[in-house]
């Protein structure tokens, strides 16, 4: 899942730029879903497909994106243009003082929508408020979650009473096509992420779906831009990351849990990703 914003914050605020997104295979590493807090994110720049268990759309510049909770999704850039954004995550506490002002099943409905579209003068409205967002976290103040609310209230009225009616707006996942090879894919990520801490090889996988071991290699490395052993490999890391971060597990019960075959081979392999060893990475959190 997204990494969970501070303890003691009910704000985090981060601008996002990668070059040549598609041509370095840029992409999330697995799926992952909001769970913790909300978020709503501005593109900048750049192009970027969203595939979740409720189907798949598309993120363009200009675009504004809310995840709803609990929806598992992964994003991967469709074009080498630069992809720059602007995430905001804010707390359930903040959540429930905007349901407050603009009322709670207006603010479900606005999230359950995944994404807005806006004309350009909107735009430029919503991403001057994201940028004050970045702003007032730069150096908060005793009144800045008072600050960062009204601003957060004001972009979610402003695209409320702004967007553009989307022939998508209606989307769901009958609605929304998936190509057969996909349907597939995406069926194989989620069982990796059930089962990444057990013994998963290609073979195996690939036999799941009736599937020769070689064509689903290929099968799975034209839909997510790796392959079988690194995605998986992304997926062990990242769980390892999340039990770092919020657990108290020895290094030895993490490397087992997310399905690594020895602690001595989880410490190289995350040093050689990380430039850190886990004891180093879970010191400097």
């Amino acid at each position: 899942m997204p990494r969970p914003i501070k303890c003691g914050s009910n704000f985090e605020a981060k601008r996002y730029t990668i070059y040549n997104g598609k041509r370095n295979n840029e992409h999330m590493a697995v799926m992952q879903a909001v769970t913790g807090h909300y978020e709503i994110g501005f593109t900048i720049s750049g192009d970027r497909r969203i595939f979740s268990t409720d189907g798949e759309w598309e993120m363009h510049s200009g675009y504004v994106g809310t995840s709803p909770l609990n929806l598992a999704h992964q994003s991967f850039s469709i074009s080498d243009l630069p992809y720059d954004g602007i995430l905001i995550k804010y707390s359930f506490e903040i959540a429930d003082k905007i349901k407050t002002a603009v009322g709670p099943s207006e603010f479900n409905r606005f999230y359950n929508k995944k994404f807005h579209v806006l004309k350009p003068r909107d735009q430029k409205i919503i991403l001057n408020y994201f940028e004050q967002v970045l702003k007032e976290l730069e150096s908060p103040g005793k009144y800045s979650d008072i600050k960062l609310t009204s601003i957060l209230t004001l972009i979610i009225l402003h695209i409320m009473e702004n967007e553009i009616i989307s022939p998508l707006d209606n989307f769901s996942s009958a609605s929304v096509s998936k190509s057969n090879s996909f349907k597939y894919i995406d069926s194989a990520m989620r069982y990796i992420e059930k089962n990444y801490g057990s013994n998963i090889t290609l073979d195996s996988t690939a036999r799941l779906y009736n599937f020769s071991p070689a064509h689903f290699s290929r099968l799975f490395k034209s839909c997510t831009g790796d392959t079988f052993s690194k995605y998986l490999m992304n997926v062990r890391f990242e769980k390892a990351i999340m039990l770092l971060a919020s657990t108290d597990k020895s290094i030895t019960e993490i490397s087992q849990e997310c399905g690594f075959t020895s602690t001595s081979y989880f410490c190289d392999a995350f040093k050689r990703k990380y430039l850190k060893t886990p004891l180093q990475y879970k010191k400097g959190l």
